[in-house]
């Protein structure tokens, strides 16, 4: 089904997360249960070809763990701003931002295969506090995949990294008080810091 993939390598742990394949998620459990197992022999053919097209690198592959069925994605809230797949294209630095990543626009929305869109090394995509806000209830806040912003744009900041930022941000939103629509988004900020202005030191040259 899928025409297209991408294999991760973890740099000397001889590990690697492969994704190659594609099967739909349905919502009721014996179903989901079923494509479970027919998803391992999906899976088994996958290791079949990586171990015949490319036997220097995956001629000795064992499987360590398999990922398992789950619904990608469903609802999001309707915030205060949504960010804009041109936001993240243009790396605007919006004066709400509480947190950054660097992840491509990787959106799934055809069995055939992932839409990847790759930006230089300096590009930074950075997600406002006002896409994370509920435009209608003054005291909801949300994290992740929930958040208010465009189908591509999700796709560049709904990966692990930024969702911790945003789950550090909602916290520290929680903490400031009730009325979210009344937040001063620099103590926000303030105590998401690290979020947004630390830069650890690179390898050594």
């Amino acid at each position: 089904m899928r025409r297209d993939g991408f294999v991760f390598e973890f740099p000397g742990r001889d590990l690697c997360l492969v994704n190659l394949t594609h099967f739909q998620t349905p919502l009721d459990a014996v179903a989901m249960s079923r494509v479970a197992l027919e998803a391992r022999s999906e899976i088994d053919r996958v290791m079949a070809f990586l171990r015949g097209e490319f036997p220097q690198a995956f001629g000795g592959a064992r499987i360590q763990s398999v990922g398992q069925p789950g619904v990608r994605q469903t609802r999001g809230i309707a915030a205060l701003r949504t960010l804009s797949t041109a936001q993240v294209r243009s790396g605007e630095r919006l004066p709400d931002a509480i947190g950054r990543c660097a992840w491509p626009i990787e959106f799934h929305g055809r069995e055939e295969g992932v839409h990847w869109e790759t930006f230089g090394d300096e590009h930074i995509t950075w997600i406002p506090l006002g896409a994370m806000v509920a435009r209608d209830l003054r005291n909801l806040v949300a994290a992740g995949r929930c958040v208010d912003a465009e189908p591509f744009a999700l796709g560049a900041i709904r990966v692990i990294g930024p969702c911790m930022a945003m789950g550090a941000a909602a916290a520290a939103a929680a903490f400031l008080g009730d009325d979210l629509h009344a937040l001063d988004v620099a103590k926000v900020q303030a105590l998401v810091a690290d979020n947004l202005e630390r830069r650890d030191p690179g390898p050594a040259a």
